[in-house]
């Protein structure tokens, strides 16, 4: 895996995005907020918080079907 075309002042935030989507299982949503300067870097970030989706067997039919509608767009 390359990250080239992630600038390194990014690579705190999604590192710390990536562990926090690790400590659940199922799909959920990934939510954060980030202060960034005028030139596009990020400067402070909110905790991410995740929500699961429930019910779990009903999340992963809906996503399969919206993945699958977005392809064929």
């Amino acid at each position: 895996m390359s990250t080239d075309d992630i600038k390194p002042d990014w690579l705190n935030l999604v590192r710390r995005m990536q562990s926090m989507s690790r400590k659940q299982s199922g799909y959920a949503i990934v939510t954060v907020s980030i202060v960034v300067s005028p030139d596009g870097v990020p400067q402070f970030f909110t905790e991410p918080e995740i929500t699961k989706l429930e019910p779990r067997q009903g999340a992963t039919r809906f996503l399969t079907q919206l993945i699958s509608g977005m392809k064929k767009g």
